[in-house]
């Protein structure tokens, strides 16, 4: 019996053994751009991630500069090394957020976390001028005014009336403090070295580039400080006093004039509280006779005509009184001083300032620089505190 084999074509063999790796090699090609997607999507959800841990950081410590801003009206000075102190004395304007602002502010592993930034500041910024006083009884410290001024100076010639720090503006101006975030490879470049600068907040990240900034300028320091606020009252303090000096010595009979120059000044609480303003509503003094008696007793410098005239809001009356202490007098004979007063008639004196025609008040405001006799109009007050604690208190 004759067994037949069947036979193979070695052509047939090769085209099969063509065909396999073929398919091999295509599902090798397929396997490694999977695996070169998945490692590309990893980095890049690692990037973005690490970025996003970065900026919330970076978040953080800004507002910590912002309080410490607020509490001490001037900026952290950076420190010398990772870890220490404020460095205050050797004119530094770049290095590392500060250990003691961090602990001050900030939860353990936080302040930890701070302490590995880079900050640098404008060293203009870090001992303000003590020039505005808190009041014309409290001792002289730097305070927000101060602060604000200097942003007004750090800012020159940039702003209108304001001192170029309108409350609406909000871009725009120079860079005061930067903070930045080490990458995978620590800091490079600007981030690292001594110079008064960071890397640009914009620069596009990549394999060698994974850090992140962000810079300040002098207008979301000012906005965030109510400066423009505290400068217009500023302005409307100075208005005032510079009325007072002006008026004849028979203001007295000037009623009208007379009751801008009394609300004025009070002005300056308004601005700064105009939120508690709008809270609770009173009935607005606007009578001719509340006013006349107002005068008398404050030129009698006697607050009992204000209690014994029949019909006459006593508070009221004492609040339109308190020129006269502005100008170093006697206020009443009672042992207030201007300060405690003025708390004791605060909501008073916010809802008398509807009888200040505002077209007055903001032509003339208009019509006077920003800086225009501050500095000489304050301190004035501020000497004349104690005068007016010891004529209130005889």
């Amino acid at each position: 019996m004759k067994i037949i084999r069947p036979k193979f074509s070695t052509r047939s063999r090769a085209r099969q053994s063509g065909m396999s790796l073929l398919a091999v090699s295509a599902m090798a090609t397929v396997l490694s751009f999977a695996g070169f997607a998945a490692y590309r999507v990893a980095a890049t959800q690692s990037q973005a991630a690490g970025s996003a841990g970065q900026n919330r950081l970076l978040i953080q410590a800004d507002s910590i500069v912002e309080a410490f801003a607020a509490a001490n009206s001037r900026l952290p000075c950076p420190a010398a090394n990772r870890g220490e102190a404020q460095d205050c004395d050797s004119g530094r304007v770049k290095g590392y957020f500060p250990s003691d602002v961090a602990a001050a502010y900030a939860p353990g592993e936080l302040a930890g976390d701070l302490q590995g930034l880079r900050y640098t500041v404008d060293q203009r910024l870090l001992r303000p001028t003590d020039i505005f006083p808190n009041s014309p009884n409290i001792a002289r410290t730097v305070n927000g005014y101060d602060l604000c001024r200097e942003l007004a100076v750090v800012q020159s010639g940039r702003g209108g009336a304001d001192g170029g720090l309108p409350a609406d503006e909000i871009t725009g101006g120079m860079d005061v403090y930067g903070l930045a975030a080490a990458g995978v490879a620590g800091f490079t470049g600007a981030n690292e070295d001594s110079a008064g600068h960071l890397e640009s907040p914009g620069r596009e990240r990549s394999a060698d580039y994974t850090e992140s900034v962000r810079m300040r300028k002098v207008r979301d320091l000012a906005r965030n400080g109510s400066c423009a606020t505290q400068i217009n009252a500023l302005n409307v303090l100075a208005m005032a006093h510079g009325w007072n000096t002006d008026l004849p010595a028979d203001r007295d009979s000037e009623i009208e004039r007379f009751t801008e120059l009394t609300l004025l000044p009070h002005l300056n609480t308004i601005l700064i509280w105009g939120a508690a303003a709008v809270q609770t509503f009173y009935g607005q003094v606007n009578e001719r006779s509340t006013l006349i008696t107002a005068i008398q007793a404050a030129s009698a410098k006697d607050a009992s005509i204000c209690t014994s005239s029949a019909g006459i809001d006593a508070a009221a009356c004492v609040a339109a009184g308190t020129q006269q202490a502005i100008s170093g007098k006697a206020l009443i004979q009672s042992g207030f001083a201007l300060y405690e007063l003025a708390v004791f008639t605060e909501r008073i004196i916010q809802n008398s300032a509807s009888l200040i025609q505002a077209e007055v008040r903001l032509n003339r405001y208009k019509s006077m620089d920003i800086w225009q006799g501050q500095d000489r109009v304050l301190e004035t007050i501020d000497r004349r505190g104690a005068e007016i604690l010891a004529g209130a208190n005889p």
